[in-house]
């Protein structure tokens, strides 16, 4: 549930996450390079884009600085048995050690977690979209602008919200004992807390039946997916 919309009858209520604005400038500074040599480039970069350049970049220098401290022995790895690779636990080591700024923002590690980034989070108001808060790995949700989420019609009301596993935004707790909302959590449970306690209004967590999205059949224009448990208001958000 990395965006959330709620609709009644004549609000349409739309909030998302986005990375900060240094991270945005290291985006235009690659598309200007892309730019130049390819003379054609997407008008907008999406986050998996952006994490996945970092990501194969993370790797890229964990392996060149494994490299220049070892002779690397490269041979053939079976998936299905259990001898990893001689070289593995240094690989991870030397990746867990890579500094640097990235698309998506200062990319650190602590005991093989991301550390040191954060997330914009925004909100549609009328006609702009603005920034009401952030969120970062060790603070939580931080919500500066907790007027863009009153509405005095959603007081002391019970939501029902239609999400999807995906992490790090929806997790579920597996082989525990939890029940109703206690089971999910993750970015979006943090930030729809947040918000309920702020704004004053309850929730209830339902993931949608389908494990999708939501996707329109050419055919018949229905929808599946979370944007069909929207469209017949089987859920608020």
């Amino acid at each position: 549930m990395p965006s959330s919309v709620e609709e009644n009858e004549e609000l349409i209520n739309v909030t998302k996450l986005r990375k900060e604005a240094a991270q945005r400038l290291e985006r235009n500074r690659l598309k200007q390079d892309l730019l130049f040599k390819k003379r054609k480039v997407p008008e907008m970069f999406q986050a998996e884009a952006a994490l996945l350049y970092d990501s194969v970049f993370v790797f890229t220098i964990g392996l060149q600085t494994l490299e220049q401290s070892h002779t690397l022995k490269l041979s053939n790895v079976s998936c299905d048995r259990e001898q990893p690779w001689d070289g593995g636990l240094s690989l991870i080591n030397y990746i867990n050690s890579v500094e640097f700024r990235g698309l998506s923002g200062p990319i650190e590690f602590k005991e093989g977690r991301r550390i040191q980034f954060k997330l914009d989070l925004l909100k549609l108001k009328q006609h702009a979209i603005v920034k009401v808060g952030e969120w970062n790995p060790g603070a939580g949700v931080n919500i500066t602008d907790r007027a863009a989420f009153f509405d005095p019609g959603t007081m002391n009301v019970t939501l029902i919200v239609t999400t999807i596993l995906e992490t790090p935004y929806m997790m579920m707790h597996l082989g525990k004992n939890y029940t109703g909302n206690n089971r999910f959590f993750g970015f979006c449970v943090d930030i729809l807390d947040r918000i309920s306690r702020e704004v004053g209004f309850n929730y209830l967590l339902d993931l949608v039946p389908d494990r999708k999205y939501g996707v329109e059949n050419p055919t018949t224009g229905e929808w599946n997916g979370m944007v069909q448990q929207l469209v017949m208001h089987v859920c608020y958000i």
